[in-house]
């Protein structure tokens, strides 16, 4: 469902790693960190906008246990995050693509159904608007919370497969402060 962000990964990945080298980054429990160089890293991509045209400055990090121990263990957590315009498959095309390109309905989709729920939108493309990168240490996490900018996310959500989601985090990217930020740059970036 969420191409994108995969596909910004890989690509991010491989960029740094030919230009400045690194590696692919470590796992805590079920979470792998994209990309490691002197820190940790993780690489996302957040839509600016919902199929409604709503702006959205909350963007998703990760899991929160796992922020907490690369914390622990490097001091430093950084987030490579792309922004970006989506394109919404209104047709239904690319759904009807996306579904004979996984051969089978899954467990998921099939409980989904039963419940009458309705099929999330998916996305069929993106205009990349900016790429800001940032570090946060605990004490920028924990600031981050008191003030607003940084909050949990996903709390009694589930998977797919029907388990409990792990608790992650999201940051208003809008408010970040600048004692944060290493690179923000703007829509004509690419």
């Amino acid at each position: 469902m969420e191409w994108i962000g995969w596909f910004l990964e890989e690509e991010s990945r491989m960029l740094l790693s030919s230009k400045i080298g690194g590696t692919k980054g470590p796992s805590f429990g079920n979470t792998a960190f994209d990309y490691k160089n002197k820190y940790v890293w993780d690489i996302k991509s957040h839509s600016v906008e919902d199929k409604n045209g709503v702006s959205k400055t909350e963007c998703i990090l990760n899991d929160e246990e796992a922020i907490d121990r690369a914390l622990n263990e490097y001091g430093v957590v950084g987030f490579v995050i792309y922004t970006y315009k989506p394109d919404y498959d209104i047709s239904g095309d690319f759904k009807k693509w996306h579904d004979e390109l996984k051969g089978e309905i899954s467990e998921y989709e099939k409980e989904r159904m039963k419940r009458n729920a309705p099929s999330r939108s998916r996305k069929s493309g993106c205009v990349i608007k900016s790429l800001i990168i940032i570090k946060l240490t605990k004490e920028d996490i924990e600031k981050g919370q008191r003030e607003g900018w940084i909050k949990d996310f996903q709390k009694g959500m589930r998977n797919a497969d029907g388990s409990p989601r792990r608790n992650k985090i999201t940051i208003k990217i809008d408010k970040v402060p600048a004692n944060c930020i290493i690179v923000k740059s703007g829509p004509n970036l690419f």
